[in-house]
């Protein structure tokens, strides 16, 4: 878990795909935070991230 002080460290989760135009659902939570992408985009994800 990211503590609160630790700003800007979805956004630099999130800049890879943002430079590939994928689009993010970003949800956050008391204890997590979840991001959904749109299932077409989901196997570019995982090897943008070399899943």
């Amino acid at each position: 878990m990211l503590d609160f002080s630790q700003s800007g460290i979805l956004f630099e989760i999130l800049r890879p795909l943002e430079e590939e135009c994928i689009s993010v659902l970003v949800v956050s939570a008391y204890e997590r935070d979840y991001i959904f992408v749109n299932k077409n985009d989901f196997d570019k994800v995982k090897k943008i991230f070399g899943l």
